[in-house]
């Protein structure tokens, strides 16, 4: 008779993490679109470009990433990626604040306290991993 229980315990679990009922039918309609689902272990990142108007890599001094549900991070790049211009956005361990059908995700940049650019971004979520919908990866900016 545990069958029960943990079936009733994992609704109760979903209820009280307010699980949005359109979250949850684009997730069972994603399982159902792929019989058996066989997501990779692998941890994937979404990174964004950013280069000057000379095709420079931007070194920013700290950027923030937000989406329109109150989600902040405010960070500091990398000394390697920064060097490239490239700058890490979402990954699949922030899958929870991401819809199926995509979420934007806006992206602020700072050099020196200064704003330099601020981007937003379509991230969507296949089941397994984030991807970037949009076709803006790389996003050209003026420090002039």
């Amino acid at each position: 008779m545990k069958t029960p229980r943990v079936f009733i315990l994992l609704l109760l679990v979903c209820v009280a993490f307010s699980c949005k009922e359109e979250d949850r039918l684009a997730i069972e309609k994603c399982k159902a679109d792929h019989e058996e689902i066989n997501c990779t272990l692998n941890l994937l990142t979404v990174y964004i470009n950013l280069l000057d108007q000379d095709s420079i890599p931007v070194q920013l001094d700290q950027y923030i990433v937000t989406d329109g549900s109150g989600y902040y991070q405010k960070l500091n790049p990398v000394e390697v990626n920064r060097n490239e211009g490239l700058y890490p956005i979402i990954d699949d361990t922030e899958d929870q604040i991401i819809k199926v059908d995509g979420s934007p995700i806006k992206f602020s940049g700072f050099i020196k306290g200064k704003k330099v650019v601020e981007e937003t971004y379509l991230i969507g979520f296949d089941c397994c991993h984030v991807y970037l919908m949009s076709d803006n990866r790389t996003t050209v900016i003026s420090l002039n």
